[in-house]
Formats: structure tokens, C-alpha cells, sequence
């Protein structure tokens, strides 16, 4: 539904629904998208046995369990931006005009790209919860992340929680120095996606349209740049303010950004099934390492020889 007048563009449009009533066969993406976010959300069935395990190696309380919960919550947020991923492209088949199309297939595409992003600081915040669990990590994780008191569990305060991006990842690395290849290599594949060209350039458009002026999908709207230019005449400098009447806007191209938020969900499925395959080996790692601080300076004897 449109408001313009009756020769121009249209200058807003409120859509009846993101759905375009078409449901796309599975593709080949689709299903690796799928079976990531399935084997990251299987892991939370195991997060109150992780814990009894996670005590028993001397973990402190609560932190395999939120570790897992958290593992879990993520696969559901890569799911749902696949979901939406799937749901524009098939705007992609519509007969319907391009400024009917662009407003539904744009904004899934950003639902897309913000389940994504939702997902990948899920990704940092469970590696970060994971080197936590050592004290040694720990602390260097506190020194660089002050105000976030070690990550505790059940904490919701925002400071507790890191944002996806090169600092959060340049403080992992700090604090993964003295672990062994498994562990290093986790971190090794966040700094792999976060200067990932596909995904800086998602996280562009995101700070743009969330932060800052997203430009409408309509032609007739208003162009983000000033409608100020500047002039000269007999020598003398002068501002002009130009005026027109609609379609200045050229919108973004919807199946453009449809690719875009595509490219970043492919970059970000491809690390985090790296990261499960190495999740195992990581963790029993890292909790091996705590057992062993927490067994440094107690002694072994033997058994007296009975009388």
C-alpha cells in the first residue's frame, strides 16, 4: 500500500507482509545452514551433565552449564537468519514490481543479517566463557575486559557480554597463549571471520541502517545526502538549496542486498562448524588444564605396607 501522488514515485510504502506465500526447495546452503545450527542446538541436552562433569574437573559452579546453554541459543540464531535468508530469496521469483518487492525482500534480508550477527556474538561470548573457565585465562580476560568481573555465570548485566568484533577477538587471543592447538585454533577461526570480507561488509550496512540513516526502498524518498550544492557566479561563492518534488532516491538493489546478507551467513556457518568440530578437543583441553592448577602442590605417597 502506497502513498504518492498521482504522476510521481511513491514516496512510502507499509507492506501487508514480509511473506511472499512462496516456500523454496532446500538448497544445498540451506541444509549445511541447517545442520550447523541443529548440531550447535543438540549440545544443550548435555548442559546439566557438562556441568556435574565440569565440577567434578573443578570448574567453578554454573559455567558449563551457561557454557551450553548459551552453545545452544546460538544454532537457534544461525537457524532463524537462514530461515529469514530464505524467505527473501524466494522474492527473488515474484512477478510483482520492484518497488512492491524491494521493502519485503530487503527487510528479511536484514532479519537475516541480524540473526546472523546475533549469532556470532554468541560465537564470541561462548569461546570467551570456555577460556574462562581456567583461572589463568580468566584473569587475563578480566585485565583486558575489566568491567566484564570474569564473565559470571547468570550475570545479564551488558558489560558480561561481548560484542563480535576485532577487540573482543584480540583479548581471546591474549588470553589463549598458554593452551594447546585446539584451543588456539577456536579462537583462530573468529579472527578469520571477523576480517572476512563478506562479513565486515555485513557488519557495514548493519551500523548504517541500524545506527545511523537507512535510506528508504522507495524511489520517491528522501535521498541521505544534502540538498544543499554548491555554486559560483561573477566571482562570488554561494550555496544553492535545491528543491524537488520526489524521485531522488535511487534505493538499494534488494537482490543485492539478498547476496550480501547471503555472503556473511556463508562465511558465518563455515566457522561455526569448524568451531563444533573442534569444540570437543578444546574443551576437554581446557578443563584438563584446570584440573591440573587446581591439583598443583598436592603430594602423592604411597600406600603404608600393611601391618
Amino acid at each position: 500500500m502506497t502513498d504518492a501522488d498521482s504522476v510521481g514515485a511513491p514516496i512510502g510504502i507499509i507492506v501487508p507482509t514480509l511473506f511472499s506465500g512462496r516456500v523454496e526447495d532446500y538448497s544445498a546452503f540451506d541444509q549445511r545452514v541447517i545442520q550447523t545450527a541443529l548440531a550447535w542446538q543438540v549440545r544443550g541436552e548435555q548442559a546439566t551433565f557438562q556441568e556435574m562433569r565440569a565440577i567434578s574437573l573443578r570448574v567453578q559452579p554454573n559455567r558449563a552449564y551457561v557454557l551450553y546453554g548459551r552453545i545452544a541459543s546460538a544454532g537457534e540464531q544461525l537457524g532463524l537468519a537462514g530461515a529469514a535468508y530464505r524467505d527473501a530469496c524466494a522474492w527473488l521469483s515474484s512477478v510483482h514490481s520492484d518497488n512492491e518487492v524491494r521493502p519485503p525482500a530487503r527487510a528479511l534480508a536484514e532479519i537475516a543479517s541480524y540473526y546472523a550477527l546475533a549469532a556470532a556474538h554468541g560465537l564470541v561470548n561462548v569461546t570467551a566463557r570456555l577460556l574462562a573457565f581456567d583461572n589463568r585465562s580468566r584473569a587475563v580476560l578480566t585485565q583486558r575486559f575489566k568491567a566484564s568481573k570474569g564473565f559470571p555465570p547468570f550475570d545479564e548485566k551488558t558489560d558480561h557480554w561481548l560484542a563480535f568484533n576485532a577487540g573482543s577477538v584480540t583479548g581471546l587471543e591474549q588470553a589463549v597463549d598458554h593452551h594447546r592447538d585446539e584451543v588456539r585454533e577456536i579462537v583462530g577461526l573468529l579472527r578469520t571471520l571477523v576480517e572476512d570480507d563478506r562479513w565486515t561488509r555485513l557488519v557495514e550496512r548493519r551500523n548504517t541502517d541500524f545506527h545511523r540513516w537507512r535510506p528508504q526502498s522507495v524511489a520517491g524518498g528522501v535521498e541521505p545526502a544534502s540538498p544543499w550544492i554548491e555554486a559560483e557566479a561573477d566571482g562570488e561563492r554561494f550555496s544553492v538549496l535545491t528543491v524537488y518534488q520526489g524521485e531522488t532516491l535511487q534505493p538499494d538493489d534488494h537482490r543485492l542486498l539478498i547476496a550480501e546478507a547471503g555472503r556473511a551467513l556463508d562465511a558465518l556457518e563455515a566457522a561455526m562448524r569448524a568451531w563444533n568440530e573442534l569444540f570437543d578437543s578444546a574443551e576437554e583441553r581446557v578443563t584438563t588444564f584446570v584440573l591440573a592448577e587446581a591439583m598443583s602442590g598436592v603430594q602423592f605417597y604411597r600406600d603404608r605396607e600393611p601391618r
